[in-house]
């Protein structure tokens, strides 16, 4: 395992590193399921919800959509980073939200955080979400390689 700006695990398929953010609690994310955001080849899957592994609820600067959806993309801009992306690289998102009503206002705030765009593709589903949270994300990307591809 190699420790710079995150912690890398290499295991389960063959090429794919995991990012795990080296202030992770790796108990409670393994506990829950959960295990930072995979990379495999150029193409980055990882995912954000705004809440504490501890209370398991939203964490408190999370007041509104608005927030969460900010807090969520602040944290997938520092997973892209450490793996050698910006949001740009985005191809495409799962928006996951528990309730219709906060559709519009995720929207919205996507757009902004997108801003002058485009939007990366997005498909938005109301589901059961932990917690109290109200929006999580799936996204994949593709990381330029040293390439320049």
């Amino acid at each position: 395992m190699t420790e710079v700006d995150m912690s890398v695990e290499e295991h389960g398929s063959p090429g794919t590193t995991f990012l795990v953010a080296p202030t992770a609690d790796r108990e409670r994310m393994g506990k829950l399921g959960l295990g930072g955001a995979a990379l495999a080849g150029d193409r980055l899957f990882a995912g954000a919800m705004a809440i504490d592994l501890t209370t398991l609820s939203r964490v408190a600067d999370a007041k509104s959509v608005v927030d969460e959806t900010r807090i969520c993309f602040d944290s997938v801009g520092a997973t892209l980073a450490r793996a050698g992306g910006t949001l740009r690289d985005i191809a495409k998102m799962t928006c996951y939200v528990s309730d219709r009503e906060h559709i519009a206002e995720t929207w919205r705030t996507l757009e902004e955080i997108f801003a002058p765009g485009p939007c990366p593709k997005r498909l938005t589903l109301v589901a059961g979400l932990a917690g109290d949270c109200r929006v999580e994300f799936e996204i994949m990307a593709v990381i330029p390689q040293e390439d320049g591809r």
